[in-house]
Parts: C-alpha cells; structure tokens; sequence
C-alpha cells in the first residue's frame, strides 16, 4: 500500500513536470524490494 502511495506521489510529479523528492524515491525502492523478498517467499512455500 505504501509503495502505491509513493507510486502515484512520483507519477502526478512526472506529469506535473516536477523534480520528485529523495525521499519518495527511497520509499518507494524500500518497498519495491519488500515486495519482491515477500514474493519469492511466498513462492517457495507454495512450491514445497
């Protein structure tokens, strides 16, 4: 949910024409990778 937020955060400052915070960005790579981790997990119990 929260990489959604920072998600739609850096697309109205894309088309706004806006240079995006550091901040944004950090939290939206943070969550980017916690949902990546969290799949393959997911992935690995379901196959065993």
């Amino acid at each position: 949910m929260i990489e959604m937020i920072a998600g739609v955060i850096m697309a109205i400052m894309v088309i706004a024409n806006m240079a995006i915070p550091d901040i944004i960005a950090w939290v939206f790579g943070v969550g980017l990778a916690i949902t990546l981790v969290s799949c393959v997990f997911t992935l690995g119990k379901r196959n065993q």
